[in-house]
Parts: structure tokens; sequence; C-alpha cells
């Protein structure tokens, strides 16, 4: 398998498991189960970043993607307000690690 097929796979798999996350109340933080996600959005990001060329910012971006295709196995993903404060707090972390990567 090449690198950019590994890539594609590694963020879309963070992707949906960071979306079903946060939806349930998880928080990426400096500690504990935070921490966990944490890592799981820098990998994801440095994936996309490194082998996919995709842009700054991206990532966010692929919640409205997971909420449509998750959103029969998960209600509470078609809730705008939900997709809207998940795609801040990935935004949010996105700028954090670009200022130390």
């Amino acid at each position: 398998m090449t690198d950019v097929i590994i890539a594609y796979r590694v963020v879309a798999d963070h992707i949906r498991c960071l979306t079903t996350a946060i939806a349930d109340g998880a928080m990426p933080d400096s500690v504990g189960r935070g921490f966990v996600l944490r890592r799981i959005i820098r990998r994801a990001i440095r994936y996309g970043v490194q082998f996919l060329n995709a842009a700054p910012g991206f990532f966010s971006g692929l919640v409205e993607s997971v909420s449509t295709s998750l959103g029969d196995f998960y209600p509470h993903l078609r809730q705008e307000r939900t997709v809207q404060r998940i795609k801040a707090i990935l935004f949010d972390e996105e700028q954090s690690f670009a200022k130390t990567w």
C-alpha cells in the first residue's frame, strides 16, 4: 500500500472517531482521554498535510461529510448546532497545532 492510500485511510478513520467522540462530549485536553483525542487530531492533520498535500485547516471541513454519512446511526450528528461545535473545536485544535508544527 502506498503512503497516500494509508494517509487517506488514517484521515478518514480519525475524522469519524473524533466526530463521534466530540459529539458524545469528549474534549481534546492535555491530560487523560482528552490527550488521546489531541494526539489523534494531530496525527490525522500531519498525515493530511505531509502525504496528501492538504491545505492547513482542511480537517475541520470534513465534519459535515461525516455527519451526513453517519447521521442515520448517530441522530445527534444531524443537528446543525452539534456539527458547528465539532467543527469549531477541531478548527481550534488545528490552529493550535499549526503554531507548534
